[in-house]
């Protein structure tokens, strides 16, 4: 099995832009969204996961009913953090703030199989390696069969 690359055909520069950020904090804050109303997580952040997670650890750990899909387990570079594998990092940060987690290689999900495998065929693209999904859920939250990332 091979791994899927990283894009290298992109065009970089010295070029520097300058990009506004909010923490999901200050998102809730601004727009005085009451945090129990918050029931799902999508974080795909090209690797930056465990980071942005540990940094929304008291948000973690003060909701009551959420369910969160982390991207994790790539095979390149953006899946290591201090030579460590990034889900094996995240997925104790998790079960520290009381969820319940599994994780589970898109290629291993049904949706993946059914899509890529068999309505376009794309065996090339079945048969690689791939990144995966961490699905955690608390309190009242029911991990579903079918949830996805997308």
């Amino acid at each position: 099995m091979t791994n899927i690359p990283l894009d290298t055909d992109v065009e970089f520069s010295d070029r520097e832009i300058t990009v506004q950020v909010s923490t999901l904090e200050q998102i809730i804050n601004e727009n005085e969204i009451p945090v129990d109303r918050i029931r799902h997580i999508n974080l795909t952040i090209n690797g930056h996961e465990y980071h942005t997670l540990k940094g929304m650890k008291k948000f973690l750990q003060e909701s009551e009913n959420l369910a969160l899909t982390v991207i994790a387990g790539r095979y390149d570079e953006t899946g290591t953090i201090d030579g460590k594998r990034d889900l094996d990092l995240i997925l104790p940060l998790l079960e520290e703030c009381g969820f319940r987690t599994r994780f589970k290689r898109i290629n291993e999900l049904f949706w993946w199989g059914f899509v890529v495998k068999l309505l376009i065929q794309r065996l090339n693209v079945y048969k690689k390696k791939t990144y995966g999904v961490i699905f955690a859920v608390k309190g009242n939250c029911k991990m579903k069969w079918y949830q996805s990332f997308t």
